[in-house]
């Protein structure tokens, strides 16, 4: 659902609390996390790491499901970082 966006929220979209595990690769470094919240445009994922990727940069989500042996690919951009995690916007697609 479409929210108004307000000064104290930038957020579009509504999130959902969730526990999903994820690895986040920004094509230097691979991270081991686990999604905190997601939403339709997207999600703050808790990891302990070193180093994080910078602000703006590009990052592949892989997402396994736990039923099967498939995982979801997903790619997005680190709109923000602090020193337990990062939270991302979702990419689109563009159709060629």
């Amino acid at each position: 659902m479409l929210n108004a966006i307000l000064p104290a929220d930038r957020r579009m979209y509504n999130r959902t609390p969730c526990d999903l595990h994820a690895d986040v690769d920004d094509y230097e470094d691979t991270y081991s996390g686990q999604i905190r919240n997601l939403g339709k445009g997207g999600a703050y994922i808790e990891m302990m790491m070193n180093t994080e990727p910078e602000i703006g940069r590009e990052v592949i989500m892989t997402i396994p499901f736990k039923t099967r042996a498939n995982y979801l690919i997903i790619k997005a951009r680190v709109a923000w970082t602090a020193k337990d995690g990062i939270g991302v916007t979702f990419l689109k697609e563009q159709s060629q």
